[in-house]
């Protein structure tokens, strides 16, 4: 493989981990459902640590489930298209995969313009664990790179 074509797919195909709670959060919460299907996320996401917990339950009650283990077959690049890994933003950047009603908060004040990857966009249902955003909610294709808010 050439160098160039092996800086291609270094820098698009399988990007480094942040290095984030929010990423290894991820990466562990999307590693057990990947690995053992949404019906783990059950009683999985109980037996989590509060914020994997979290983030568990989002992914479920965002109906994301379905899609991680369908499509991936990574953590890491499951978190990625997510914009939880991959990112300058500490908790996370909105996507167009994590865009509707359920979106999380945006970050206040809003840091946006960062790169985030999206493989599919999705369909979402209302999410009422996202309740108000101070400054701003991923839920519109003009928040897509805006940093989001921690849990």
């Amino acid at each position: 493989m050439s160098v160039l074509l092996a800086a291609f797919v270094h820098a698009f195909v399988a990007p480094p981990p942040t290095n984030n709670s929010y990423c290894e959060a991820c990466e562990l919460v999307a590693g057990g459902l990947i690995t053992h299907g949404c019906g783990w996320a059950k009683g999985g996401c109980k037996t989590l640590p509060p914020l994997e917990h979290e983030l568990c339950e989002w992914l479920v009650t965002a109906s994301l489930c379905p899609y991680l283990v369908s499509h991936f077959n990574s953590s890491l690049a499951a978190c990625t298209d997510l914009g939880l890994c991959g990112s300058e933003c500490e908790c996370g950047v909105c996507t167009e995969s994590s865009l509707g009603p359920n979106g999380r908060c945006l970050g206040a004040p809003n840091s946006c313009g960062h790169p985030g990857r999206s493989f599919l966009p999705l369909p979402f249902e209302s999410d009422p664990l996202v309740g108000h955003c101070f400054d701003g909610q991923c839920d519109q294709p003009a928040s897509v790179g805006c940093c989001l808010t921690c849990y």
